[in-house]
Parts: C-alpha cells; structure tokens; sequence
C-alpha cells in the first residue's frame, strides 16, 4: 500500500464573535491534511494551527510530502528517522500531522481503533478531563471564571483550569510567549480565593499563568499563595528557559509545576527531563509522534502526564487514541472555549458526558470531515 495523494484544507470561519479572548487560531484558520493510499484509504492529520504563516506552512508540508511520503510504501516509512534527519523545528512539528494521518490509514486497513493498534486491550475506557477555559480580558470581572469552574464541577470534570486576564489587543500565541504580558497579582489570586470557596474540596483547580510571571520573587509570591488554596498544579508560570526554571525550583515547595506542550522532539524532553523541572509533563501529538509520546511516557515512571489538547477535532481524537492506549490511568485537558471548527468534524471513537471520555470502538482516529457551510472559507489543494 503506497501513499498516492495529499489534500489540504485551509479552513477560516467567516465571522467570529465573542464578548471573550479566544485561542488565536480560532481568527486565523486551521489547516488539516488528508493523505490517500493508491487503495482508496484516507487518512487524517491537523498540523499545529500555531504555525501562523500558512502559505510557507502549506509550502513546506508539500516540501516533507514529495521528499518522504509521495509514492512511498507505507510500511517502510520511518517516521522517527525523517524527524532525525530533519533541522527546522517548525518542520518537525510538521511531521505530527504525517504521524496521524499514516496511523490512520494502517488502523483502518486493521479494522482497529487507533488505540487498539497499539495495545490488544484498552484497559481504561473512560478517561478523566479537566476543564480548560477561564479567559477573560483586563476589563472584565473574574466572576465570569467562578460561574464557569461551578457549572464545569456540576457538569463532572475532573477540575478546572483558568488564567489571569489577557489585555484587549491580544497578540499572537507565539508573541505572548515571547512577550508575556503581565498581569494584576493581587486581583488574581483574589478570584483564585473565591472559586476556591464555590467548589467542593474533591474538585481539582488550576492555572496557566502562560509563561507570564516576570522574576522569581513575584513567582514565588504567587506559588505560596495558590499553593495554601491546595491548587492541583501551576502551568509555565516563567519563560521556557531551563536555567530560570533550575533555579525557580530551588525555592517553590509543594504545588505541582507543569509544562511541556512545547515539546517538539524526544531531544528536547530528555533534556528537560534531566533538569527535573516539571512535576507534569503535557506533551502533544500535535508536535510529537506516537513513538516519542510512547518513550516520554515509559521515561517519565511515577512522574505524571497530563495530555496538553488544545487544538481541533483530528488532534483531539489524536491525543484521546495515545491516552486510551496506556495502561495508566492519564489525565487529559479538554478545551471548553467554543470552537467554531467543531461542527465541520464527527468524531465516532469517543463520546464525552459527564465530565469524562468515553471509548467506543470504530476504525482508525475515529473522525470524519463533514460538508462545509457557507460559514466557512476553505481552501483546498492537491499534490
């Protein structure tokens, strides 16, 4: 079975409106990519939708598809050895999305559900989700996030995940890491306070401080007072910087620190891994191939993931397929921010209701593309 086609779909909701900040691709566009095999299989793959130049993105999928994938066995591709030979870390990111659509294809072919292409019997058939929501802008009251960890505690989430308030002209992703914008301390851990008091004891709350804490000592401010409101962990509270991480762990006490859905490759979580920054680790199968979420999660032993999933419906099922193969028990994010692109996506292998996932048994990742709307730009191109 040979690999005959690549489609892409660029795909941008006409009109987005929101009284709230939204994750950024929601604007932007999204792309997804289907490859065929010269049988007539397909398969799916989402290309992280925080690469924000979509032309050089479509350019260098096309470049990575005629070099390795076009017309080539799809038994002999050796996805990890392509990332290998590969420099850009833009690129490597790219090959997720080859990932996921190839084990899609094979999956299908098997008559097996992802997660059954890895392991003969799922032994966890409900995985637990946290929610992740809370984003408000710098005018706004923090009551919107208490409203909304009450209403996801009595939907049945494992918790609830929220951040300090974005100001109103939000940058890109990719610049509010590089440029983090700060924000009103005392405010914030003053709603941390008052969610705390409208939840049960049992119901698990978080933050994503989004690498936005300026200095060690505001850090550790911050870190001791969510840490006596007993919170679940602190996402990236400082820049991705291991050296101001090595020395930030010299001082926090208990609380969990989490990161690392910027893990691109098995390189860069080894060295991580060895500077023991992170309590959780959040990889992503939209950067990282099956095989290294498989070798981060036998390296990590009595360390916890706790799947970053922020992205679309092909990433979403991708991710859920990684966590239903493992034999531990593994928490999963689940973005509650009303995303546009759901509704262009069916996802057949999981169904979420009470707070949780669900398996359900059909072949491959499980989603299909439904006709698109007139709601919707789509830009589609074939190689």
């Amino acid at each position: 079975m040979k690999i005959k086609e690549l489609v892409f779909y660029f795909i941008k909701k006409k009109k987005i409106k929101s009284n709230y900040p939204l994750p950024f691709f929601y604007k932007n566009g999204i792309i997804v990519i289907k490859l065929i095999s010269d049988n007539g299989c397909y398969g799916y793959g989402e290309p992280s939708p925080y690469f924000t130049n979509f032309k050089k993105l479509i350019k260098d999928i096309s470049i990575l598809y005629i070099k390795f994938f076009k017309n080539k066995n799809i038994k002999l591709i050796n996805i990890s050895k392509i990332k290998k030979k590969i420099k850009s870390r833009e690129a490597k990111g790219l090959l997720s999305s080859f990932d996921q659509a190839i084990l899609d294809i094979v999956s299908k072919e098997k008559n097996v559900s992802l997660p059954k292409l890895f392991t003969k019997k799922i032994k966890n058939k409900t995985i637990n989700l946290y929610a992740s929501g809370g984003m408000i802008f710098n005018n706004q009251s923090y009551s919107k996030t208490i409203d909304e960890a009450v209403k996801m505690e009595n939907k049945g989430f494992f918790g609830y995940k929220f951040r300090p308030k974005f100001p109103k002209l939000m940058s890109s992703h990719e610049n509010r890491i590089k440029y983090p914008p700060s924000f009103e301390a005392q405010e914030f851990l003053m709603a941390a306070r008052n969610i705390k008091k409208k939840v049960s004891s049992k119901f698990k709350l978080m933050v994503d401080l989004g690498c936005r804490i300026k200095n060690i000592k505001e850090a550790s401010y911050i870190i001791e007072a969510l840490e006596d409101l007993d919170f679940y962990f602190i996402e990236e509270p400082i820049q991705r910087k291991i050296e101001i991480y090595k020395e930030f762990f010299q001082k926090k006490k208990k609380i969990k620190i989490a990161g690392g859905e910027h893990i691109f490759d098995f390189d860069l979580f080894k060295k991580i891994k060895k500077n023991n920054i992170f309590d959780f680790y959040q990889p992503d199968s939209n950067l990282l191939l099956f095989s290294e979420l498989k070798k981060i999660s036998n390296q990590l032993g009595k360390k916890k993931i706790i799947m970053h999933n922020w992205c679309n419906s092909v990433n979403f099922a991708s991710n859920l397929s990684f966590a239903f193969s493992l034999k531990k028990k593994i928490l999963v994010e689940s973005n509650i921010i009303k995303n546009p692109y759901k509704k262009i996506f069916k996802l057949n292998n999981y169904e979420i209701y009470k707070g949780k996932s669900h398996f359900k048994e059909t072949p491959g990742l499980g989603v299909e593309m439904i006709e698109f709307s007139k709601d919707f730009e789509v830009y589609e191109k074939k190689i």
